[in-house]
């Protein structure tokens, strides 16, 4: 294969092989994971990504590939990327695993944590979520920030009978996504990339993924934090889709991504749901009945899979997502049932004497849990196929 240096920034190759190194470390308010895979032709390629755990904290991207693991065989999608200070690398832009089998069955399916598969969640009785400033320039005025409201009120009054969990809008900021305490939804026009930082290259999300949501949480078997979700950022891919409502944009992409649609299904992820079918990326879910769920690939999937909101696919233009269906209430209702009302809604404290923004505080992390960072991501299949904090005002 040709060297990266040797190549543009962008420029992709396919590799199928063993993974024999994967070693993950903290990068500013990241994890990355660093990996060798042996190909199939003798070749050593080394290969970041985002994603994995250190020490006690882990971290994963959703609908981003899966964190490489030493003894995988996987084929893989590599594209070349520069640090800033243009230095040239390899990072992971697709991994699928060689072998796969098709089970199926499905309630609803829930993410779980990396060592030892514990279901993930929030412990407080609402999420703190920040907008922001920037919006996107696809539609008029600050109808995103409208729209972005009325998902959240969706989740929440589709569930008012059953579910305790509430969102709380905590207004516009600047920041960028990253481990900090802000739960943030950002849209991103110029690249559909994590920016570089330092030593570390920019890393780019599938063109398909009409945004992504990543999650950070203790992932600790030894600890009682296990499973808890402490920070959450969902991106929004304005880059390769014209983010669109009512059928109106102002992006000029072939393909739109109606914005309540999309949104909605990410908020599943932010709360802790996932894929009702499995994509071939990482360990196979399970449902909340320890069943397989079934592969996305297999003919004949039923329909409380492919119409619910946290199905993996999305068309272009599509809308019904926006609207939760029995299985994505079952979801929100099973994590967060109303009888077990914690009685507080505070954000989850980050930083202070137990910070994990820098290398090396992992160690000291939720005084010895784990945090754990997850993405999830909605395609759309273009190619084959209640906040009660509201926004008074947005940015102008």
């Amino acid at each position: 294969m040709p060297p990266v240096g040797a190549l543009a920034r962008d420029d992709t190759v396919l590799v199928r092989g063993t993974v024999e190194r994967a070693e993950s470390r903290w990068s500013g308010s990241a994890i990355i994971t660093e990996s060798t895979i042996r190909t199939d032709t003798g070749d050593e390629v080394d290969v970041v990504q985002l994603g994995g755990s250190v020490g006690d904290v882990g971290m994963r991207v959703s609908h981003s590939p899966p964190v490489l693991d030493s003894g995988w065989e996987v084929q893989a999608s590599l594209r070349s990327a520069r640090t800033e200070l243009g230095d040239a690398q390899w990072t992971l832009d697709d991994a699928i695993p060689v072998t796969a089998s098709d089970d199926s069955h499905l309630p609803y399916v829930r993410t779980m944590t990396e060592a030892d598969q514990t279901p993930v969640e929030w412990t407080s009785g609402c999420i703190h979520i920040a907008y922001h400033e920037d919006g996107t320039s696809h539609l008029e005025g600050n109808l995103e920030f409208a729209i972005m409201d009325e998902v959240l009120e969706t989740w929440e009054d589709s569930t008012e009978t059953c579910s305790y969990l509430e969102f709380v809008q905590t207004g516009f900021t600047r920041q960028e996504v990253g481990f900090d305490g802000v739960n943030l939804i950002k849209f991103r026009e110029d690249r559909w990339c994590r920016p570089p930082s330092g030593n570390d290259p920019e890393i780019c999300y599938s063109p398909s993924a009409a945004a992504i949501t990543t999650l950070f949480f203790v992932d600790d078997p030894g600890s009682s934090n296990d499973g808890e979700i402490i920070d959450g950022d969902i991106e929004m891919n304005a880059v390769d889709f014209a983010v669109s409502a009512d059928g109106e944009t102002e992006g000029d992409q072939s393909c739109m991504s109606d914005l309540a649609n999309t949104l909605t299904h990410e908020v599943g992820h932010l709360i802790g749901l996932d894929h009702t079918c499995w994509d071939g990326q990482g360990p196979r879910p399970e449902d909340d009945e320890g069943e397989p769920v079934p592969s996305c690939s297999q003919g004949g999937l039923p329909s409380e899979v492919t119409e619910a909101t946290m199905y993996a696919f999305q068309d272009c233009g599509e809308t019904k997502k926006a609207e939760l269906t029995l299985d994505d209430i079952a979801g929100k209702c099973g994590i967060y049932p109303l009888g077990y009302d914690p009685g507080v809604c505070e954000p989850v404290p980050v930083g202070g004497c137990c910070s994990l923004s820098a290398a090396g505080a992992a160690d000291e992390a939720l005084k010895g849990g784990a945090i754990t960072l997850l993405s999830g991501a909605l395609a759309l299949a273009a190619l084959r196929r209640r906040a009660r904090a509201r926004v008074s005002e947005a940015p102008t």
